[in-house]
């Protein structure tokens, strides 16, 4: 059992803007924000295409 699947803006976006500036971030002077903050991000940026509430646990799973 699962939730919903992601969309493919959803998708874009997290590996585009999110991943980039996250504490996975491929270069170490890129990770500006931890999950809790990138959450917000990606909620904010969603709006109301946002299909889920997104969350640290959602992104860092």
């Amino acid at each position: 059992m699962g939730g919903k699947t992601w969309s493919k803006q959803e998708e874009r976006f997290f590996w585009k803007t999110i991943v980039p500036q996250s504490p996975k971030a491929v270069k170490p002077a890129d990770r500006i924000h931890n999950w809790k903050v990138c959450a917000e991000i990606m909620q904010r940026e969603m709006g109301v295409n946002a299909r889920r509430k997104y969350s640290k646990l959602m992104l860092c799973a």
